[in-house]
């Protein structure tokens, strides 16, 4: 199964700020996410209700874009680039690769893989911090 127009489709949509519905699009209702060496997390509910807490804290979203895409089989790795301003002003970068299985044209399992810059460590965007 080729899933490339699927996956840059994704893109397309979460490059235009369409995060959550790119979630509704391309996201089994019970998708399994896990950030870094964190318990994966379960279901769709909850995992937009948690990227809703993390998306919250952020005064507005300058950039996220696709750098690079590979894709091989029902499997694709994309490195995002996240630039933004937090509520207090400050600006933070993150890049991170984002591990997808595919099942047909939506992903069912993603594991992220990412250092968070020293002004979002704290409790409130560690994932585990969320509620």
């Amino acid at each position: 199964m080729d899933i490339r127009a699927s996956v840059q489709k994704l893109i397309a949509q979460v490059e235009r700020g369409e995060y959550f519905e790119a979630y509704e699009a391309f996201y089994h209702d019970d998708v399994t996410t896990q950030e870094n060496s964190d318990p994966p997390r379960t279901g769709l509910t909850e995992i937009v209700s948690m990227e809703q807490n993390v998306m919250s804290r952020f005064a507005s979203i300058e950039e996220l874009k696709a750098r690079a895409v590979l894709v091989d089989g029902n499997r694709a790795v994309i490195e995002w680039i996240f630039d933004a301003t937090l509520l207090n002003g400050e600006r933070a970068h993150l890049e991170e690769l984002a591990l997808q299985t595919w099942d047909r044209d939506k992903i069912r399992c993603e594991r992220f893989f990412y250092e968070l810059p020293a002004n979002l460590r704290m409790k409130e965007f560690e994932p585990n911090g969320i509620e």
